[in-house]
């Protein structure tokens, strides 16, 4: 298998009744993203040797780059204030937990293949923002953001899917968000 692209970061907040997602909405277009598995570690020793050893998943990081980052996802991911196109910072806005997807493409056995990966429980930190002048060339900065995913009150912290086409890849991903076909 090689990973060969990556697709359609969505992303939609817990709903406020505590129960479900709000509506997931394309983050932008996927640039890069790197998931890093926190462990939690520990080993005992005995007699001069190891005679126990034990790692088990505390959270994963990611890191997300995108096209892009609409305006209305200010508020939705990062808990800040919007009106009429102008963003309000405050050190008192909260990032909401929410749940994120995203597609990989994978090649395996000369054939594409839609990887749908769904974090059920993130939180996203605010992105650091760069501008550069133009110089000799033009040079693009995206932005970056960067989230925890947490495991959710069953334990599960990812689940992923290997589709035919990234339809399918995409209709699950809104299956797991609670959004059913003709909704």
């Amino acid at each position: 298998m090689a990973n060969i692209g990556l697709r359609k970061p969505f992303f939609a907040p817990f709903k406020s009744t505590g129960s479900g997602y709000d509506a997931p909405t394309a983050l932008g277009q996927a640039v890069s993203v790197k998931i890093s598995v926190n462990k939690a570690e520990g080993e005992l020793y005995g007699d001069d040797v190891m005679v126990e050893s034990d790692s088990e998943f505390s959270s994963a990081t990611i890191d997300l780059g995108v096209t892009t980052i609409p305006i209305a996802f200010h508020q939705s991911m990062f808990g800040h204030t919007i009106t009429e196109q102008e963003t309000s910072y405050s050190v008192n806005d909260t990032p909401p937990e929410g749940g994120f997807g995203i597609i990989g493409v994978e090649k395996v056995d000369g054939k594409r293949k839609y990887v749908a990966n769904f974090f059920p429980r993130t939180k996203f930190s605010e992105p650091d923002s760069e501008y550069e002048t133009k110089s000799g060339s033009i040079s693009y900065k995206t932005p970056s953001i960067s989230g925890k995913a947490m495991a959710d009150t069953t334990g599960v912290w990812k689940k992923d899917k290997i589709c035919e086409t990234e339809e399918d890849a995409i209709k699950w991903i809104n299956t797991q968000f609670g959004v059913t076909s003709g909704s």
